[in-house]
């Protein structure tokens, strides 16, 4: 194994703090995938698709209120014959994630237990 194939290690806070790091860089930022461009705008709690640094698509994240209406989303967006991208889709879905730490302050997966409601505008 060379120098370029080592692994890196981390301490686990070091791991914490790296993922906090890479997670507001993709808040800040946005995700991209070809030539799309995802980002959560909080302001007004969507999900906004750029597709050649434009406007192009918008997910109202107060219509993804659980893991039902989530998997509804990405159904929907997967027969888009624009929105079929393995890519696009796995982009979005990680905006959704940061999306729900930001406002939460949980992780995805504890958020969308079975049963429980998100609600976008009065976080618990």
């Amino acid at each position: 194994m060379n120098d370029r194939e080592a692994l890196e290690t981390y301490t686990l806070a070091e791991l914490k703090e790296k993922v906090k790091k890479e997670r507001q860089e993709r808040l800040q930022n946005g995700l991209a995938d070809e030539d799309f461009r995802v980002y959560f705008q909080k302001s007004n709690l969507t999900l906004q698709i750029e597709l050649d640094g434009k406007k192009f698509y918008e997910i109202d994240l107060e219509g993804c209120r659980n893991s039902n209406e989530l998997l509804d989303w990405v159904l929907h967006l997967h027969g888009k014959t624009w929105g079929c991208s393995g890519g696009l889709l796995a982009a979005v879905l990680t905006t959704f994630k940061d999306a729900c730490h930001d406002v939460f302050g949980q992780d995805i997966n504890t958020l969308l237990r079975s049963g429980k409601t998100l609600n976008w505008k009065n976080p618990q």
